[in-house]
């Protein structure tokens, strides 16, 4: 994902080598002598599945801290689930984002990592969030106090004051005020309530409440064509994780391809990955499987093609890692480094 050419970019018969959740090496097969380091290692096989970087939600919610310290969360872990191993909320509360931050850094709870731009700031009636800037001073002042509170996860703002934010487009299909809603085609073409992963990782009472509807994405790939980086946010609609992979299949009917040799294509894995992390300013970080990068990356099993591929199928996921520590996608019981170890939570569906 470093350059977005396919011949450089795609490694068949590849390996990465990771220690202390960092990547420290990536080679073929034949670079192996040199990559590994020398005592045991862990071999983690994909036979000849795709390993790619993990998702970025650029647009995300969910309910977090509206209970304000859960021993356990069921949103973060179906992010997981679904290969997505960052989130950054672009409306949050900036304290209590930065606590539930806090505690995923620290182990308490599993989940990606997280980032926001804490309150946004708003000019209209919400009493709680409301600013007026009328000048560069109150402007200063608002971003200094929200990254004050937020600390180092309060990385980006969000005013509701401006027709244009940002320096990238990430377009939500799945919400479209004013127009078709992309959630609803997801809900009339696939049979939630009966998914199996879907009733593993999400609460009864989510699933109950999805109904039935048509829609249809928009067009959105002229927005890009002068360069401006594109990215996949989910909104949070749920269900959680489903509707970030339909939020990708949004993107490819809006004009963008799987992934081009031209650098200059804008291309669905780009946008879930390394063109949100440029966007964010973590491109040091995460966004591509590169030397000295935190190890978060998803293995998808033999077969699953996302080069040629409709994206019906980029949720079939094999393992999920993030920061080294690595997952079977499908039940989250954990393989590395403590095998067979799962978080326990309570059964959401009856069998």
């Amino acid at each position: 994902m470093n350059t977005g050419e396919l011949r450089w970019d795609l490694m068949r018969g590849g390996l990465i080598t990771v220690r202390g959740g960092v990547i420290t090496g990536a080679g073929t097969l034949a670079q192996a002598e040199s990559l590994l380091p020398g005592g045991p290692a862990t071999v983690i096989n994909a036979h000849e599945g795709f390993v790619i970087p993990g998702f970025i939600d650029v647009h995300a919610h969910w309910a977090g801290y509206s209970d304000r310290y859960p021993a356990k969360s069921w949103e973060l872990e179906t992010f997981l689930a679904y290969g997505v191993t960052t989130l950054h909320n672009p409306s949050a509360d900036t304290v209590a984002s930065f606590v539930e931050r806090s505690r995923v850094e620290s182990g308490q709870l599993i989940g990606p990592r997280i980032f926001s731009v804490g309150d946004v700031i708003y000019g209209a009636g919400e009493a709680s969030i409301h600013q007026d800037i009328v000048d560069e001073a109150e402007a200063r002042s608002a971003l200094t106090r929200i990254k004050a509170e937020g600390g180092p996860g309060a990385i980006s703002y969000k005013n509701y004051n401006l027709p244009s934010r940002g320096t990238g487009s990430t377009p939500t299909h799945l919400v479209n005020y004013g127009g078709a809603w992309g959630e609803q085609l997801v809900w009339a073409t696939e049979d939630i309530p009966n998914d199996p992963k879907l009733r593993r990782f999400t609460r009864h009472d989510q699933l109950q409440a999805l109904t039935e509807s048509i829609s249809r994405p928009a067009n959105f790939a002229k927005m890009v064509d002068k360069g401006l980086l594109t990215h996949i946010g989910a909104h949070g609609e749920p269900p959680l994780g489903l509707n970030y992979h339909a939020e990708m299949a949004f993107a490819k009917q809006g004009g963008l391809s799987n992934y081009e040799v031209l650098v200059n294509t804008l291309t669905v894995i780009r946008a879930a990955t390394s063109s949100a992390a440029e966007t964010l300013g973590l491109s040091s970080s995460i966004g591509s499987l590169s030397r000295n990068k935190l190890a978060d990356f998803i293995i998808y099993p033999p077969g699953v093609d996302i080069l040629k591929g409709d994206f019906s199928d980029t949720q079939n996921i094999r393992f999920v890692a993030r920061g080294g520590r690595v997952w079977y996608a499908p039940t989250m019981e954990e393989v590395w480094p403590l095998k067979a170890k799962k978080q326990t939570l309570p059964k959401f569906n009856a069998d």
